[in-house]
């Protein structure tokens, strides 16, 4: 029998209901995100927000209509990046590894607030 993943809803401010879309991690956590926010932190996301999203299907969460877009790195190293494009206090990041990811997270999308503040 295969154990299935559970999916976690990450910490607050990522846990808000009226977020609009869905970034999954590697790890299986589920990012509640604002499109306007990261729109307006990355164009990168502001050029995939634009396009149009695909109609209902497995790709929607079973407690809304947000699109749920799946990435390839861990909730470790999205958190802290995220948290740069939020209102919210900037992390502290002391553990080389992650700044490295985190790093290498904006530089991915283009966020150019990380790259000036964590840097």
């Amino acid at each position: 029998m295969v154990a299935s993943t559970e999916i976690k809803v990450a910490a607050s401010p990522f846990n808000q209901e009226s977020a609009d879309a869905i970034l999954r991690t590697a790890d299986t956590i589920d990012f509640y995100v604002h499109t306007q926010v990261l729109s307006l932190a990355s164009p990168l996301f502001a050029s995939m927000f634009s396009i149009p999203q695909p109609s209902p299907s497995s790709q929607l969460s079973s407690t809304a209509s947000r699109p749920i877009i799946d990435l390839s790195e861990d909730s470790s190293v999205i958190d802290p990046a995220l948290r740069y494009c939020y209102p919210v206090v900037n992390p502290v990041i002391a553990d080389f590894d992650i700044l490295d990811g985190v790093l290498t997270v904006a530089s991915k999308y283009d966020i150019e607030v990380v790259t000036s503040s964590a840097g």
